[in-house]
């Protein structure tokens, strides 16, 4: 993940913008910021699969004595 913005300036630095960085940096902070907003989106949804399910209502158990 954190390799991601380094390949876009490297690769956009002379493919995309014949040497101009600045144009290169623009997007190498633009993919840095969408790896750090999947991140967020990945440990949101992580965390709510760790809730417990409040539909589901709770079993009695019914013992000797209550017979």
């Amino acid at each position: 993940m954190f390799t991601l913005p380094i390949g876009v300036y490297f690769g956009t630095i002379d493919a995309v913008f014949n040497g101009e960085s600045l144009y290169s940096a623009i997007c190498a902070v633009v993919a840095a910021n969408v790896v750090l907003i999947a991140y967020v989106i990945v440990a949101f949804m992580e965390d709510q699969g760790d809730a417990p399910s409040v539909a589901a209502p709770a079993k009695v158990v019914e013992t000797k004595k209550d017979k």
